[in-house]
């Protein structure tokens, strides 16, 4: 199944549980006290996002008269830490249950050095640069009713796109190649290029209502966008060819806590 295919499928599913979910009959769980409606809220929140690349493709590299090792450093774990989050969003409530929300956010990790060694003779080094992202969404949620006065659970679904700066690295080899190309040396690559995706998530969360306007919450959340395609870079040593394999579906799990204001 292609990626294209997944992102289909899981984007009629998101669409099936927003329809379930806002069909669901209308209560006042959201304030608690309808006298407390207040249509428009503003969330400010930072957290972490959980990343990785499904099903990574094998990558290679290519030298001349020789047999071609299979470079190591293909999951976004091997090549960025965790990233971190920051974003703020609008939301709308048309009742005191139910919302709709545009919302923006940046996320940002930085780079990690990998090491590997190939034929026993190679050491190679991978010293990537910073993942980074841009992301913005229009979804809608529905708040349920429970017996506590200020917390406030809530489901949600959400559909936009994410654009991702390029990813690079800082290749460094010592040793003897296979072929016995001169050592050592230095470079710098493009793994992967920006590129911009369709993405879609669900989310749950509660919001916790300090005062009347002021309230925090904490939130999770599954999104899925598109794969990132892989670089073909040409080089004459050590290797003539570096192929970068593709990394499927890329996944995230963001948790984000924040403040939200009420008017």
């Amino acid at each position: 199944m292609s990626h294209k295919d997944v992102i289909v499928k899981a984007l009629m599913s998101l669409s099936l549980i927003s329809t379930a979910i806002f069909t669901h009959p209308a209560k006042a769980g959201n304030m608690g006290n309808t006298s407390l409606y207040h249509p428009w809220r503003f969330v400010i929140e930072a957290g972490i996002v959980p990343t990785i690349y499904n099903k990574a493709e094998d990558s290679y590299g290519f030298f001349p008269n020789s047999t071609s090792p299979q470079l190591d450093s293909k999951d976004f774990n091997d090549q960025s830490h965790t990233p971190w989050a920051a974003g703020g969003e609008i939301a709308y409530a048309w009742n005191p249950d139910n919302e709709a929300f545009a919302e923006f956010n940046y996320a940002r990790g930085s780079g990690k050095l990998f090491s590997t060694t190939y034929s026993n003779t190679m050491a190679v080094s991978r010293n990537f640069g910073a993942y980074s992202q841009f992301a913005g969404f229009l979804g809608v949620r529905h708040f349920f009713q429970v017996n506590m006065p200020r917390a406030h659970p809530y489901l949600g679904v959400k559909l936009g796109a994410i654009r991702r700066e390029k990813t690079t690295a800082t290749e460094n080899y010592a040793g003897t190649t296979p072929n016995a190309s001169p050592l050592p040396i230095s470079r710098e690559v493009t793994y992967y290029n920006a590129d911009t995706s369709l993405a879609g998530g669900v989310q749950v969360g509660v919001d916790y209502r300090s005062t009347e306007n002021w309230g925090t919450g904490i939130k999770a959340e599954i999104i899925a966008s598109g794969k990132r395609d892989s670089a073909v870079i040409p080089y004459n040593t050590p290797l003539s060819n570096l192929t970068v394999g593709n990394t499927g579906m890329v996944l995230q799990f963001p948790v984000m806590v924040y403040f939200k204001y009420w008017i």
